[in-house]
Formats: C-alpha cells, structure tokens, sequence
C-alpha cells in the first residue's frame, strides 16, 4: 500500500489531444493491422439508446456515463502530469517509439 500525504487528482494525460477515430487508427497501425479502419459514425439517438441498453449489464464499457464523457471531450492540462512524471507525457503518436 502507498501511503503519504498527497491530496488530490492528477489527470493521466498525453501531450496531444485525439479524436477517438484517430487514437484507434494509430493502435491499428500500431499492431500492424494493415488496411483502412472501418469507422462508422452513430446518430446521437442511436447511441443514447445503445448506452442505455448496454448500461444494464455489469461491467459493460458502454453507457451513459462513459458516452457523455465522449460527447465532453475528455482533454485536460498535462502540467500535473509530467510534475509527477518528471518529464513531458508523450503523444498518443509517439507510441511505440520509445523502449
């Protein structure tokens, strides 16, 4: 267990903000799985109503919670971050550059 005096929340931040179609293409190319991505774009209504649906399951990573942090974009200052890291955080872009 940790234990100390440190109060407060610290956002797990990159250096660079990402769409979530851009993060999953770089993970893709990442894992060297060839050919475009197949992103579909889903009306609002559609995926209120597959969040609420899929909320009734434990454990999904689909509801209401987790769509309305997409809809508000989920960015935040990096300072604490790299204060903590000791270093600037990377970009989502530079994955895999770095041993």
């Amino acid at each position: 267990m940790i234990e100390g005096d440190a109060r407060g929340v610290i956002d797990f931040v990159g250096a660079a903000e990402a769409s979530l179609a851009d993060y999953l293409r770089q993970l893709r190319r990442l894992q060297g799985v060839g050919g475009a991505a197949w992103l579909c774009p889903v009306p609002a209504w559609l995926a209120a109503g597959l969040a609420a649906a899929c909320g009734c399951w434990p454990g999904s990573l689909l509801n209401r919670d987790s769509l309305r942090m997409l809809r508000q974009g989920s960015t935040a200052d990096p300072a604490a971050f790299a204060a903590l890291l000791g270093r600037q955080p990377l970009s989502f872009r530079q994955f895999g550059e770095v041993a």
